[in-house]
């Protein structure tokens, strides 16, 4: 009796570690996600980012253009004066300072991406462990060897199994004697005595191989009468004695067979 108190509150506390780590597991996959959000928002920035660098190298080229208009027009032209020249000057200052702020764009989505890539991919894998199918999850068993399953038995509680929970974490002597079976029942589905009991499954296997032998024994009477033909003549009783008499006869096997054991003289078999 102690001893199955003693295997019961030990089964009870291996369910506190079990509620730790799934704590901590609950920890780690909110970190996970704080930190994707984090990486989501840095590369939704780096694409303006780069949506506007791909607008200012257009408006380069274009400024090239420009510059190679304004030269052609200035050779052909006395016309320019030197304000134009100026003014291109200016526009060719900035789009100097456009493709720096582009070299450092990129070089700062390239550090962005090698430090989102790693967490990504852990994040994917919780949320793809998170997201997992039935038959991958944890089942509860019995088993003798291993008495702590996995999980809990009852998964989804009632308002009253609920109270009772809470009642549970208090003294354990205001507890009564069917309130500590159903927290057990809550956990276990079977006590150490009812995992010891020996199923009566030997008595259904008996009953389905004694009906197949009979059954079987059926089916050759059915054969013997309605499918095969009657026994060959060689068969009889005295056509076996004439070949027995002739095997002497003919003296088959004298040494060590049938006719050493025949004695020729007396007619009669040697005693």
């Amino acid at each position: 009796m102690f001893f199955s108190l003693a295997l019961a509150e030990l089964r009870f506390g291996a369910f506190g570690s079990a509620r730790a780590a799934e704590t901590t597991r609950k920890q780690t996959r909110d970190a996970l996600e704080g930190s994707l959000e984090r990486i989501g928002s840095r590369l939704a920035a780096s694409r303006r980012r780069l949506r506007r660098e791909r607008i200012t190298s257009n408006t380069s080229a274009g400024l090239r253009d420009s510059e190679r208009g304004l030269v052609t027009a200035a050779h052909r032209c006395p016309c320019f004066t030197q304000d134009v020249f100026c003014h291109r000057q200016t526009l060719f200052s900035c789009r100097e300072e456009h493709l720096q702020e582009i070299m450092l764009a990129t070089r700062a989505f390239s550090l962005i991406g090698k430090q989102a890539l790693p967490l990504a991919i852990c994040v994917r894998g919780a949320h793809g462990l998170a997201k997992a199918e039935d038959y991958t999850l944890p089942v509860y068993s019995d088993d003798r060897i291993n008495p702590l399953p996995e999980i809990r038995y009852v998964q989804q509680l009632s308002a009253e199994q609920e109270r009772l929970k809470e009642k549970e974490k208090g003294p354990w002597s205001h507890l009564t004697k069917e309130e500590k079976i159903a927290l057990y029942r809550l956990s276990f589905n079977l006590s150490y005595f009812e995992m010891k009991q020996s199923s009566a499954e030997w008595r259904t296997v008996l009953g389905i191989v004694l009906f197949s032998l009979g059954f079987a024994g059926l089916i050759i009477i059915w054969q013997r009468k309605y499918v095969y033909g009657p026994y060959p003549h060689t068969f009889n009783y005295e056509y076996k004695q004439k070949e027995l008499q002739r095997m002497l006869d003919m003296k088959m096997n004298p040494i060590q067979g049938v006719s050493s054991k025949w004695d020729y003289e007396k007619k009669e078999w040697k005693k």
